[in-house]
């Protein structure tokens, strides 16, 4: 176990799965950005508007079979990847969509830009989630991948409280996720 912030273990999560870039729009540096930089990848690749940033990691996943993430801060960040992301769902392809929600101090408070992110991304996803506490965050990425590889592939959603994702806490060692398990149709069906 070691010692570090939510998004340190959401980022050293993403190392882990080979996740190679986060397409986003960083909003405010403290984010998963600062993250990211710390620990040395995946690659920050800048976007001029987050719905780009989703249709982006759409696309690398299509060309390289990589999965990636994208990103998209509080409030309109978050709301400007439903483009890309709800493209995403209806071609099948993979990726992790990521978001800063409101701090769970003022949840439900009416705080600046507060938004209900994951009944937005329910709909349009495989999976939605908000990890509520920092030690949850290997456990929601590996969940998060293993969704979205398996079976129809889609993309999936993960939140984190702008307060929870700064919390230090023993984050346990991350095991990968087991990706590949794509349905087949009965080899004797076929040939009859």
């Amino acid at each position: 176990m070691a010692r570090m912030t939510g998004w340190e273990a959401l980022v050293q999560a993403l190392q882990a799965e080979g996740v190679p870039y986060v397409f986003g729009l960083p909003g405010d540096g403290l984010h998963l950005y600062n993250a990211i930089h710390k620990l040395g990848g995946p690659e920050p690749v800048l976007v001029r508007h987050e719905t780009s940033g989703a249709f982006m990691a759409m696309a690398y996943h299509r060309v390289s079979g990589k999965l990636a993430a994208c990103y998209g801060c509080p409030g309109p960040g978050v709301t400007n990847l439903t483009t890309g992301v709800l493209e995403a769902f209806s071609g099948c392809t993979p990726m992790i969509a990521i978001g800063t929600r409101s701090p769970m101090s003022t949840t439900g408070m009416g705080a600046f830009q507060e938004g209900d992110h994951v009944s937005l991304m329910r709909p349009i996803t495989k999976w939605a989630h908000t990890i509520e506490k920092p030690e949850r965050a290997g456990w929601a990425v590996r969940r998060a991948v293993t969704i979205a590889t398996s079976g129809q592939p889609g993309p999936v959603y993960l939140e984190f409280p702008g307060d929870t994702a700064w919390e230090e806490a023993e984050i346990p060692e991350y095991i990968p996720a087991a990706t590949g398990g794509r349905p087949a149709p009965d080899p004797e069906t076929i040939t009859a």
